[in-house]
């Protein structure tokens, strides 16, 4: 029986449908939030604390999804972190992540903010909310814009941006201490983090009222915060998703690609689900028992010849969706709110600028920035390669390994 090594080896190193499933997750993504964002329920709230998606199928769908992204991440990101140097690895990193991010920022704040204030532009623009809107660049996230989309977050998405600054201090302390080759290390630090999840779970540790009314308060409860923000609330399945990737990847060729394993797999996240009846993104004891099975199941599709239409095909679109598909959708309510009160309406009218805007982050962006990465990615010279012969490619291509749309 192959493993996923061995299917890995076979496709030359590229996994044949990384980049379907990076686009399905992106719009999947966006559906999540269309449907937390349409209708009344949304009107005056700050979306995406919880999507409210009820029970059973529609909650491990939504809490699968991010899952599936730092998973794949933590595979993918595994191969160029045991190639290059720390120094290296962290400046191909950032020529992903941050230029597009920056434009995406740049824009909401300059173009769409002006837009749809509801201030003058003279109070719009020296507005101290403005401001700390640009501290999205650094990894702080700061949802607000000034009189836009009556006080409602700009853009939800960004909200992963710290907890994949976290799991790039991971991986870049494994990298610094030569520590990706012990393939235990690794399982043992997913575990590790699983266990300290289930005593937080066990003592309520979401019961404890954190309150910040001083700097010395802050400082004082800082450990609290750090603690809850990572091992209970609902990003609390990112860290230990990104992990427990990197694991898969390290023990590739011990882990068989079985059709068997996956339906097993898919079982396996249904009898979970079932039985933990969990119905809240925070969480944490469902992480123990689905992520597993959910990468698993990510990295296998991953690993499958999944066609993609061709015109997607032409770039990866998957990070410009993922960046653009919050802000863009809460323009959509501004400009229809009757009919977006639909979330199939809000959803088929949304895609449009989504898809036009990811389509100019990776043409006039991304795609421009892989001649700086080629370096250091050898998808990156792939890539380049096709571009200059102009011949389309015989199957889907692949990301590079880490390329995480969550940034």
């Amino acid at each position: 029986m192959k493993s996923f090594g061995n299917v890995l080896d076979d496709s030359n190193g590229l996994g044949r449908g990384f980049d379907f499933m990076r686009i399905a997750l992106s719009l999947a993504v966006v559906t999540r939030h269309v449907i937390s964002l349409a209708g009344p329920s949304a009107a005056g709230a700050n979306p995406g604390a919880d999507i409210g998606f009820g029970f059973g199928l529609d909650w491990i769908f939504s809490y699968s999804i991010l899952i599936m992204f730092f998973g794949l991440s933590g595979f993918l990101i595994s191969g160029s972190a045991m190639r290059l140097t720390l120094k290296n690895f962290l400046i191909n990193r950032g020529l992903r992540i941050f230029p597009a991010l920056a434009v995406e920022v740049i824009l909401s704040a300059m173009v769409l903010g002006p837009i749809f204030t509801t201030l003058p532009l003279s109070e719009y623009f020296t507005d101290h909310k403005l401001f700390l809107y640009f501290t999205n660049l650094l990894g702080f996230v700061y949802y607000f814009l000034p009189g836009v989309f009556n006080g409602e977050w700009v853009n939800g998405s960004i909200w992963t941006v710290p907890y994949e600054m976290g799991c790039y201090a991971i991986i870049s302390v494994l990298i610094y201490y030569q520590l990706l080759r012990k393939r235990w290390l690794v399982v043992g630090i997913s575990v590790a983090i699983g266990i300290v999840e289930i005593a937080l779970a066990l003592i309520d540790f979401k019961g404890q009222q954190l309150t910040l009314h001083s700097p010395v308060e802050m400082i004082r409860l800082a450990p609290q915060y750090i603690t809850y923000y990572i091992f209970y609330a609902r990003g609390s399945r990112l860290l230990i998703s990104f992990t427990v990737g990197i694991a898969f990847y390290l023990f590739r060729y011990q882990i068989p690609y079985s059709k068997l394993l996956f339906a097993g797999a898919v079982a396996a996240v249904l009898v979970a689900e079932y039985i933990g009846g969990w119905t809240s993104e925070e969480s944490p004891t469902a992480n123990v028992f689905i992520v597993v099975p959910v990468i698993y199941i990510t990295i296998f599709l991953g690993l499958t010849n999944i066609p993609l239409l061709s015109i997607l095909r032409r770039g990866d679109y998957s990070y410009g969706i993922y960046l653009y598909g919050w802000p863009l959708t809460q323009a959509t309510r501004m400009v229809f709110p009757e009919q977006t009160k639909s979330w199939p309406f809000l959803l088929v009218v949304s895609l449009v600028p989504i898809l036009l805007f990811a389509a100019f982050s990776w043409h006039f962006i991304e795609r421009p920035i892989l001649q700086m990465r080629k370096k250091f990615s050898f998808v990156a010279r792939q890539r380049l390669a096709e571009m200059e012969s102009e011949t389309p490619p015989a199957e889907p291509r692949v990301p590079e390994p880490g390329q995480n749309p969550l940034a």
